[in-house]
């Protein structure tokens, strides 16, 4: 591009050459200047569209078409379909070319009331020269043209989004401006419309009084949205009186039992986790409550402990803020500890070979203390009572006694502590 540049300049330059000694001698042959001028301003053309050239471009998106010159007493049923077009202009145009730039109208002038087939126009409004519009899609556009028509209808509240939780509309504060409106339109759209829908949303109100303007639409008995007509007044002045009606408070959780452990055993600790808990109502329920109590859980024979996870006893009108939170209870059963007294024949042990053994008392009194539940079941025969005569030779002695006992037991007293023995030959 640029050495066709460069050729064409000095092509141009040899043309002012040309224009000038035409100019010279014009006088003596005014059909050789006005060529040279013709020669050079075709060259300078050529030039500025190898530069900047024409250059063909969609523009997007689709332009909304506007109905003019719209017969009185009349209206149009539905908006038109979107116009799309093509356009062509120098390249420094084209490639900043945008939908605001053009306007896609439809001209209704002296149509009747009916169906008609109205040609698109589309005009370029925008800065930059040399556009044309190539194609308009579509060229054609059915337009229904129906007699105006308007009707006042009232005006009703509608709240979808309802405040949050522990909120309330006050309904008698409810206060609606204007109560009816009027919608003008297509007759056929018109004769739909039974009301204009004020959607308030109060999901983020908090307590007080809320004044605010809010869009109308048009809506048929069933709810459903009419479009393509108008409302007058576009919208409502809507007050309303929300008031907080439930309120929060975090309490303690008492865990709640029933019954007794097995025999021989006992409660030793219980705990629930989380220990608190935050719960809603009114100020009046909730100044009652000082705890909120768990479900029962029954201990009736238990020996082990447990573990569960357990409701909230919680009154009437009182809620829990997350109603998913779930809480454990967790309750440490252990056996009670007791004594008990056996009497325990003595044995012998560590006697060197052919000595024997014997005393005169026949029993001894031996007190135990451990758990409950392994006393009660606790035989004689697992009590061993022992006095160790190794390196004792033939005589008499006081042998002191120890006791073997099965384990988690341990001795409180014997009784004697030792025994009389005499050892003899076999």
């Amino acid at each position: 591009m640029g050495e066709v540049t460069r050729r064409l300049g000095r092509a141009f330059g040899l043309g002012r050459s040309v224009v000038a000694i035409s100019v010279g001698s014009v006088r003596e042959n005014a059909g050789i200047g006005l060529l040279a001028l013709g020669i050079a301003l075709a060259l300078w053309l050529f030039v500025a569209q190898e530069e900047n050239p024409r250059i063909t471009v969609d523009v997007s998106p689709a332009i909304r078409l506007r109905m003019v010159n719209v017969p009185e007493g009349m209206a149009t049923l539905g908006a038109g379909e979107p116009v799309t077009i093509r356009a062509s202009a120098p390249r420094n145009v084209a490639e900043n070319l945008n939908v605001t730039d053009f306007q896609a109208t439809a001209d209704l002038a002296g149509l009747s009331l009916g169906v008609h087939q109205v040609p698109v126009r589309v005009e370029h409004s925008g800065n930059g020269g040399g556009v044309r519009v190539e194609q308009i899609i579509p060229g054609r556009v059915s337009i229904t043209l129906e007699t105006l028509r308007n009707v006042i209808v009232p005006v009703r509240l509608n709240v979808p989004q309802r405040p949050p939780v522990g909120y309330e509309v006050i309904e008698s504060s409810v206060s609606i401006t204007p109560l009816t409106v009027t919608v003008f339109g297509p007759e056929g759209l018109v004769i739909r419309v039974t009301e204009a829908v004020a959607n308030l949303d109060l999901s983020r109100a908090n307590d007080g009084l809320l004044e605010t303007n809010v869009t109308l639409a048009a809506t048929n008995g069933s709810g459903t949205v009419i479009e393509g007509v108008t409302i007058t007044p576009t919208s409502a002045r809507i007050g309303v009186q929300v008031k907080r009606t439930l309120f929060a408070r975090s309490l303690a959780v008492a865990p709640k039992t029933k019954n007794v452990p097995g025999p021989g055993y006992v409660m030793a600790s219980i705990e629930v986790q989380p220990n608190t808990v935050v719960v809603q109502g009114t100020l009046e329920a909730l100044d009652k409550l000082e705890a909120v109590s768990t479900d029962e859980i029954d201990l009736i024979g238990a020996v082990s402990d447990i573990t569960q996870t357990v409701r909230l006893s919680l009154p009437h009108g009182i809620t829990m803020q997350n109603p998913l939170q779930s809480f454990q209870m967790r309750i440490r059963i252990t056996a009670t500890v007791g004594r008990a007294i056996f009497l325990v024949p003595p044995t012998f042990e560590g006697l060197g070979s052919g000595l024997t053994a014997t005393s005169s008392t026949s029993s001894l009194e031996i007190e135990i203390e451990g758990p409950t539940p392994q006393l009660r079941t606790l035989l004689p025969a697992q009590i061993r009572a022992v006095a160790n005569l190794a390196g004792l030779g033939i005589g008499r002695y006081d042998a002191p006694v120890t006791a073997r006992l099965p384990e988690g037991l341990r001795v409180i007293v014997i009784r004697p502590g030792q025994i009389p023995v005499e050892v003899a030959r076999q």
